[in-house]
């Protein structure tokens, strides 16, 4: 088959998608990978072919505007909106590139809610299989409602979102030459589609949808080559501090620029050493225990790491639960908010929302360290994701059913 895997402009969302793409093209099929060019390099870097979609990141608006200070109902919807903005501005982009392949596509890979992705395999007639990163794409649905959805309140805001969303959706449509449709934007129960999780956050609740089908996160952080230098190396296999890894890069940097400096003061001071991950990090000056990198494959890091601090993306949380590591999470984005509140109902991490009041990232942190409860329930955890489903046969094998 022609496969061709569409991103939405993060890493977060385009790692586990080129895990999936190495693996079908170590299995004969021909593969292609659709983004902007902020990635290029994360692509070709995988072995993967790379068709560029436009200039930047499609993203790069969403992270600037991620709402300052502790996340909130109403800062939900407006990242939420802002994803939705992205996906609309740049669906004539995708559909435009993809009609324009050589050869065309016979199936298509995107993260759910891809817009672009779901016109331009509508108008080239190819199957569209959606992936989800975490299980709290199910929360709003329950096929054992006549409703198909949860509580009311799941199903007045579908209304809503619709609402909003499909005029400007059919406006695309006409544009790229599709008639209007009173399809639903909102409701993601009726195309479904696959959940990537590990271990125990694969667990689906009861009355999810059958539309969907879960399998295990694929084990992809980047190319051999973002192996960290020896002097990182060095300083990763210091024993004298607990080591703590964080990944709150990007708009989180932004949106709580005081519990992240903190963290650096806190280093300095010596109650723990830390190693910064991240590529959006302005004014964040690494000290005598601080180490800043803008790239690494987690995986390598986790093995020194006493304690993850992560904002509850899934590709973290699968990186830290398979080196046994535990997480504290401060999530601004909505599905990182959802899994951070999983990890704590599992005892797997402490979920601090969205940091307020100075010095809790510090306490949670050295209550973590000191917490000798959870390392049986971690150490279960990284024994159930080895058995994990492996998603690229599950992938291929509804790609051949359709």
């Amino acid at each position: 088959m022609e496969l061709t895997f569409l991103g939405i402009g993060t890493r977060g969302d385009l790692y586990p998608l080129l895990g999936i793409a190495r693996e079908a093209q170590d299995r004969g099929h021909g593969v292609r990978v659709l983004e902007y060019d902020e990635y290029r390099d994360d692509v070709l870097d995988a072995g993967l072919s790379f068709v560029p979609v436009g200039a930047g990141s499609q993203s790069g608006a969403v992270f600037a505007g991620v709402p300052l200070g502790s996340a909130s109902a109403d800062s939900e919807w407006k990242i939420d909106r802002l994803g939705f903005e992205a996906a609309l501005a740049s669906a004539s982009a995708f559909v435009s590139v993809m009609r324009a392949l050589d050869p065309l596509p016979d199936a298509s890979v995107a993260p759910g809610f891809h817009i672009g992705a779901a016109l331009a395999s509508e108008i080239l007639s190819v199957p569209l299989i959606a992936v989800y990163l975490g299980s709290s794409v199910l929360e709003p649905y329950d096929q054992r409602n006549a409703s198909g959805f949860r509580t009311t309140r799941y199903s007045r805001e579908a209304r809503l979102i619709d609402r909003v969303a499909m005029p400007r959706i059919n406006r695309i449509r006409r544009d790229v030459g599709l008639p209007e449709t009173r399809d639903s934007f909102a409701r993601a129960d009726l195309a479904g589609g696959v959940v990537l999780a590990p271990g125990p956050l694969r667990r689906f609740p009861p009355g999810a949808p059958s539309t969907f089908e879960s399998a295990g996160y694929p084990r992809y952080f980047g190319p051999s080559t973002h192996t960290v230098d020896s002097e990182t190396k060095s300083f990763l296999k210091e024993c004298s501090l607990p080591l703590v890894i964080c990944t709150l890069g990007d708009g989180w940097v932004k949106a709580l620029p005081v519990p992240l400096h903190e963290l650096f003061i806190d280093a300095d001071y010596g109650i723990f050493r830390l190693l910064f991950v991240g590529s959006r990090v302005p004014g964040l000056t690494p000290g005598r225990n601080t180490r800043v990198l803008r790239r690494a494959n987690l995986l390598e890091l986790m093995d020194y790491a006493d304690v993850s601090v992560n904002h509850g993306g899934m590709g973290t949380i699968m990186a830290a639960l398979s080196a046994s590591v535990p997480s504290v999470t401060v999530s601004q984005w909505p599905d990182g908010r959802r899994n951070a509140r999983l990890l704590a109902e599992y005892g797997l991490g402490r979920d601090l929302g969205a940091i307020s009041e100075p010095g809790l990232l510090r306490r949670a942190i050295l209550d973590t360290v000191n917490d000798s409860t959870q390392w049986q329930l971690l150490d279960e955890a990284r024994h159930e994701i080895i058995s994990d489903p492996n998603p690229t046969d599950i992938i291929l094998t509804r790609l051949e059913a359709s």
